[in-house]
């Protein structure tokens, strides 16, 4: 650690190859996380928390690479590395599939953090409602797989977090038309694919109680319906005004 240090300090270690080895890094920790998740019997791991913490700390210094790289050495510009996020962000879901709800709180805060990042960079209306809607579309069907109502909180407060944002910070009428559109996915990840499913087929025998409608289900299929959709109209309403 102290030659690590001192090799950084001295500048025996340029800009580039910190963020290469940071990156490397991360991706390790990783590749260690899912060897350790498939053969946990040669090291005597009696839990799979161990491979989780270790996928954590991947994700995690795989997202703080990416801003190192974008906002203090300037390697890769904005939007490319927006979009880069997504990678990172794909295999925070895949690992939060692997690992259970501690990686999937990660991926997510880590994933909606990133546009107020690069915010200050001129992100446009249009980037930021589909980097959005994809971050809100693998919280969505993350929560759908591990179940956890923290989780469908903390994407639900994340996405229309920046809905709003981007109503009231709309500058330009040319812009109705991704609002709409934005507003559109908001009740389709939050309303509608929970209730009906992700193709939107889902039928139901027996006709569903009010409680059912009002109250977070104990079933895969409740949600705050009421919520979601009084929210949706409230958003529809400001969007067409502007």
């Amino acid at each position: 650690m102290f030659l690590a240090k001192y090799a950084i300090e001295a500048g025996l270690i340029s800009a580039e190859a910190r963020v290469v080895l940071g990156f490397t890094f991360g991706i390790c920790l990783l590749a260690i996380a899912e060897y350790l998740m498939r053969y946990p019997e040669r090291f005597n791991i009696q839990s799979t928390q161990v491979s989780a913490a270790l996928a954590s700390a991947g994700i995690i210094t795989c997202f703080s690479m990416m801003v190192v790289s974008t906002h203090y050495y300037k390697f890769i510009p904005p939007t490319p590395a927006l979009f880069a996020t997504l990678l990172v962000t794909s295999v925070a879901t895949f690992m939060a599939l692997r690992f259970g709800p501690i990686v999937a709180f990660i991926g997510v805060i880590g994933s909606y953090a990133v546009p107020a990042l690069f915010w200050s960079n001129e992100l446009t209306l249009l980037e930021l409602s589909l980097f959005v809607t994809f971050i809100s579309s693998s919280a969505i069907y993350i929560n759908s797989k591990v179940n956890s109502r923290y989780l469908w909180h903390l994407s639900f407060i994340g996405h229309f977090s920046y809905l709003l944002l981007a109503i009231f910070l709309s500058k330009s009428g040319n812009e109705v038309a991704v609002l709409l559109s934005f507003s559109f996915a908001s009740l389709y990840l939050f309303t509608l694919s929970p209730v009906m499913g992700w193709r939107l087929n889902g039928q139901n025998q027996k006709p569903l109680p009010l409680k059912f409608c009002l109250c977070p289900a104990k079933n895969k299929r409740g949600c705050f319906a009421r919520y979601h959709l009084s929210g949706s109209i409230m958003l529809f309403g400001v969007t067409s005004q502007n």
